[in-house]
This record gives C-alpha cells, structure tokens and sequence, in this order.
C-alpha cells in the first residue's frame, strides 16, 4: 500500500486538536497536530502556535528552523521578532541574538517594547555565560578521563574519542597529549588522536608511547595513514596475489591489514621494511602457501614478531 496522504479537509480537524491540547498546556500531545496541520497549510498564526509549543518543550533548534519558515512575518511584529530572539538564545546562537538586540535597541525610534529588549540582552548574557560555565565544567571532566583512560576499556576508549572530536582544538591537544604518553591506551586510539592533530595542523613536539618506546613526534611533518606510501604498496601486492584467487580471504587479510597498520602508525616502515614478505606472512597464517618462508635475516624474523604481537593485542579488545 502507498504512503497515507491527508486531505486539506482534516486540517481543521488536526487544528482542532492541537488547540485543544495547547489551551491546557499539554504542548507533548499538541506538537504532532500541529505539525499535520502546519503541513497542510503554512499559515502564519499556525507557524505561531507550533513554534510556540516547540520552545515550550525545549524544542529550541526545531522552533528556530520552524520560525524560520516565516521570518518575515516575525520581523514585521515586534512582539514576535522578541520572541524569535528568545528562541535563538536559547538555542544557543548569541552572536545572532545580540546582533538583533543591538539593531532593536539603537533603531530610529526605540521600540515599543525597550524593556522587553533590555531583558532579552541581558538573558543573552548569562545564558552564554552559562553555557560557558558548563562546557568549561564538561571540559575539564574529559581531561580528568584522559589521565584514567588506561584503565578503561577499548569500547570506553573509543566512546571517549567520539566526545574529543565535538571540543575546541585546545581540549583536544590537552586532552591527546595525556593519552599519546600512556602505555595502556590502545593504538587504534592513538592512531586516531594523531590523524585528529595532523588534520588540525599542530606543529608542536608531541611525545607518545609506541609499544612501550618513548617516541615524539610532530603532527605537521607526518602523512596521514591513507597516504602511506607502505600501506599503499601492501594493499597493491595483496591485491595482486589474493584478491584474484580468493576474493573472500582478500577481504578478511585486507580488513586484518587496515588493523595492523592502524596499530603501528606512525612509525609503519620500521615494522614493514620488507611488503612482499610481510604479505607473505598472511598467506602462511591462512595457509596459502604450504612452503615455509625462508627466515634468511633477522628482519623477516622480526617482521613475523611484530605481526604476532599485533594479533595479540587486537584479540585483548574483545
């Protein structure tokens, strides 16, 4: 069956309803009514009462883009255009709140409502201000997990570097710093961390821990993983010796070799100093060569210790 299509006559009856509910102030049920409603017919007074029952609820984003629909029509009433202000600061846009304000208040002719502007202004304040409050409260809470994040699981780990990636690049360099040095936080992380300084231009000197070696690095002169001139000869030589024979054990060897690379970076070319043997070493694990490699240096040697090592400590995320 097609998609239920609403006839203009039900708007009356979706109005209706909607002004039912908001009369005894129960924006909750009023909202989708309106919403039909306001679908059926754009009206201005409608666009009113739905942005209304939006801010009523703390809706703010969805009431400013819902006056924003008719924002001539704000404009023109002064009493509405204060009300799309109020609407703004509580969504958190002071800069264009404060830029209404300032207009209202030095207009030729000042508004009817000068109190009203006043108010607002100084509403503008002390919501940035304590918007500022709290994100400098939620800030340094993320450092303070940064210092504990050894302790804390890979998901945990990962849940925390989602957060990092919404805060200024301050926090974030703060923040990477106290995780590059810890032994225990995992390389998949570190890896992360590092691309996020490299993306952000940072030029500092930054010290990290590499499996256990006190390393430092500067963000600025590292390529990203995707540009590794190593990985990008790996993944030529595996698709040219597994993916035609073996396309599903071309994936899995593919997905295990995005991991391992993630765990060396950035120092991949003193593990891998030899692509065609490390793919070979896959081959062998998977049992696609029967033939023993040859170990005829300690480099091919230490290749194959690497890659165990890299295997146990992915197996210590699950």
């Amino acid at each position: 069956m097609g998609e239920k299509i609403d006839f203009p006559k039900n708007y009356d009856l979706y109005l209706k309803k909607a002004m039912s509910y908001f009369k005894i102030g129960n924006m909750e049920e009023a909202i989708p009514y309106f919403a039909k409603a306001y679908q059926l017919k754009k009206e201005d007074k409608i666009n009113t009462f739905y942005t209304t029952a939006l801010y009523q609820i703390g809706s703010y984003q969805e009431a400013k883009q819902i006056a924003e629909e008719k924002l001539t029509f704000y404009q023109n009433e002064e009493q509405l255009y204060a009300f799309y202000t109020s609407i703004l600061i509580k969504a958190h846009y002071f800069e264009e709140a404060s830029d209404i304000i300032t207009k209202e208040q030095h207009r030729i002719g000042k508004p009817k409502n000068s109190e009203v502007w006043e108010t607002l202004a100084k509403n503008c304040l002390e919501e940035a201000e304590n918007k500022r409050l709290q994100e400098e409260k939620k800030h340094k809470h993320l450092l303070k997990q940064s210092f504990s994040i050894g302790d804390k699981s890979y998901s945990e780990q990962a849940d925390l570097m989602q957060t990092l990636e919404q805060v200024p690049l301050e926090i974030y360099l703060q923040a990477a710093k106290i995780m590059l040095v810890n032994p225990f936080v995992n390389g998949l992380i570190k890896a992360t961390l590092i691309e996020g300084l490299i993306a952000n231009e940072c030029s500092e000197v930054i010290k990290i821990n590499w499996f256990d070696q006190d390393r430092q690095i500067i963000p600025t002169q590292l390529k990203p993983l995707a540009e590794n001139q190593t990985v990008e000869t790996v993944k030529k030589i595996i698709e040219e010796q597994v993916a035609i024979h073996n396309p599903s054990l071309f994936q899995l060897i593919n997905e295990e070799f995005n991991l391992h690379v993630i765990l060396l970076y950035p120092f991949i070319e003193e593990v891998i100093t030899l692509p065609s043997i490390w793919v070979k070493l896959y081959q062998q694990k998977y049992d696609m060569e029967t033939s023993t490699i040859i170990e005829e240096s300690e480099e091919q040697k230490n290749m194959a210790t690497w890659m165990d090592r890299l295997n146990q400590q992915l197996l210590e995320l699950y």
